[in-house]
């Protein structure tokens, strides 16, 4: 097989029925089910309640604490001089009043159309080409309360149900340590951890270290190209202090195990110490790494992280970490078993498989 055919974007496809696609999150969260793949290439279906009994006093679990922010708005502008609906999501904040925005239906919007929506929040489209660019008239700690207000949570599309009817989602799509506000979506493999699982893992003598990454339209968009080596992902932004740094560098020379809570953990870290980020400042970097079969793992030993979607960048990176052919075995196996797929499904304990 050449390295065009290893590359293409059909090896990354696979079948999952509707009904398996997660519309609520397990309640309890900790009452969702784990899959354990072991580099044994063993695969094991337990509760993620199970997940203190695959860690080892002494492993150090890097867990992401952004914060979602209510980033998807409704609101309506004059075409023709009829009323219309438009649903924006914030993508990337660009200054204090600026956003770049995904907006639909995104052919109604032309270079100056302004947007209401309430009385006293509206924005005016400064740019339109592949993203919508929109200046609020509010800006910095005005702005965010407004949006925080009347915002809801950017679930995806797959999720099918009426989203602004569930407020529960305001606190069901947030992980429970989540302090630092910016992500447009999830770090989803922390949905799961409850108080009850972190004392546990605590007394057990795990380690825990938190890191930063604001979750971005990168980690989500889609492949478009057959080959997966012509994707270009988007930057995110990310914090990596001294402190962390020591811990897994500790962790390392002792011969402890660094697991990451989540791909965008995982991103960051092997962002890192692959010398694949931009430096931007006080402990601040951001990244548009892209880890594909080939790429050589640095310090992640095992990553705990949800059933990803077909043909996207995620599923790529596990297979990167576990290879494609056993991505494709445990992804088969979920299928079978009932496991519940994507962003509120169940969750996966992966231990890396060296080449």
């Amino acid at each position: 097989m050449s390295e065009k055919d290893i590359f293409h974007i059909d090896n990354f496809d696979f079948y999952v029925p509707k009904n398996q696609i997660a519309q609520q999150p397990a309640s309890p969260r900790d009452s969702s089910r784990l899959l354990h793949f072991a580099k044994s290439g063993e695969i094991n279906d337990l509760s993620f309640r199970d997940i203190e009994n695959l860690l080892k006093p002494g492993d150090l679990l890097i867990f992401n604490n952004t914060k979602v922010i209510a980033a998807e708005l409704t609101g309506f502008c004059m075409v023709d001089e009829i009323k219309k609906l438009v649903t924006v999501n914030l993508v990337q904040e660009v200054s204090s009043d600026t956003w770049q925005v995904m907006a639909r239906p995104m052919r109604i919007l032309k270079d100056s159309t302004k947007i209401e929506f309430t009385k006293d929040l509206s924005a005016n489209v400064l740019q339109r080409d592949q993203m919508i660019l929109l200046q609020f008239n509010a800006s910095c700690t005005s702005l965010r309360k407004k949006i925080s207000q009347i915002g809801r949570m950017p679930l995806p599309q797959y999720i099918k149900r009426a989203k602004e009817m569930c407020d529960e989602d305001k606190v069901n799509y947030q992980t429970i340590y989540a302090s630092q506000e910016g992500a447009i979506a999830a770090p989803t493999a922390g949905l799961h951890f409850t108080k009850n699982v972190m004392d546990a893992i605590y007394r057990k003598g795990v380690q825990c270290a938190f890191i930063t990454l604001h979750v971005g339209f990168g980690t989500f968009k889609p492949i478009v190209t057959n080959n997966i080596m012509d994707h270009e992902m988007h930057f995110e932004h990310f914090v990596l202090n001294k402190d962390i740094l020591r811990q897994i560098q500790d962790a390392k020379e002792s011969g402890r195990r660094v697991i990451a809570v989540g791909t965008t953990s995982m991103r960051a870290i092997e962002s890192f110490y692959s010398n694949c980020y931009e430096d931007l400042n006080d402990n601040m970097y951001r990244t548009n790494i892209f880890i594909k079969p080939g790429y050589k793992f640095k310090i992640i030993d095992a990553l705990i992280t949800n059933f990803h979607t077909p043909k996207s960048t995620l599923f790529v990176l596990v297979s990167a970490f576990c290879g494609l052919k056993n991505m494709r075995r445990v992804y088969a196996h979920a299928v079978q078993k009932q496991y519940r797929f994507f962003s509120y499904g169940d969750s996966s304990f992966l231990e890396r498989v060296v080449d």
